[in-house]
């Protein structure tokens, strides 16, 4: 069996924002497009069948290549979908705390007659908008840091993922 006229095939699911990367990095391993589709099931997706042939000069390097870029545009595609994941979590958790205090002394408010249990509402209900306020400002001051981390990475994450592309073109044209 002649192995010089094989062909490697492959086919991915990418995001569509992601596709222009995604087809730099795989054209870059020595992988030709040949099928581009819309996914079926997810509109933001598609679907790439790309093709190379199977004895290809410094194959191994480039297999090891292709495997982190994987990686990296996985860490990318980790890193986008959680990019505010504590600040989201510690403004739900909170605030929903804070919107209960300040219901439930509410509520308390208009059941109570005495002096001692209107103060401990009004009390209640201070605590609530206080946590409130608390939250909004943590949460900005987290979103910010998110933020910078989210870019940092990113760019970082990029810019190994260029590095590894002239390295595989590197490798295809020697």
């Amino acid at each position: 069996m002649d192995l010089s006229k094989e062909n490697d095939n492959l086919q991915i699911f990418v995001k569509k924002d992601k596709k222009d990367l995604i087809e730099n990095c795989y054209n870059s391993l020595g992988w030709t497009k040949t099928k581009e589709q819309d996914n079926e099931k997810y509109e933001d997706t598609i679907n790439l069948t790309y093709t190379r042939p199977h004895k290809i000069k410094n194959k191994d390097a480039l297999q090891l290549l292709q495997v982190h870029v994987e990686h990296n545009l996985n860490e990318l595609g980790k890193l986008e979908k959680n990019k505010h994941a504590k600040t989201t979590a510690l403004g739900f958790s909170l605030g929903a705390l804070a919107i209960v205090l300040c219901v439930i002394g509410s509520i308390y408010l208009f059941y109570v007659k005495d002096i001692s249990s209107i103060v401990l509402c009004c009390g209640i209900i201070a605590l609530g908008f206080f946590l409130g306020i608390n939250t909004i400002i943590s949460c900005v001051k987290i979103f910010k840091k998110e933020k910078i981390y989210f870019e940092n990475k990113s760019n970082e994450l990029n810019t190994s993922i260029k590095n590894i592309c002239k390295n595989a073109e590197e490798f295809l044209n020697n």
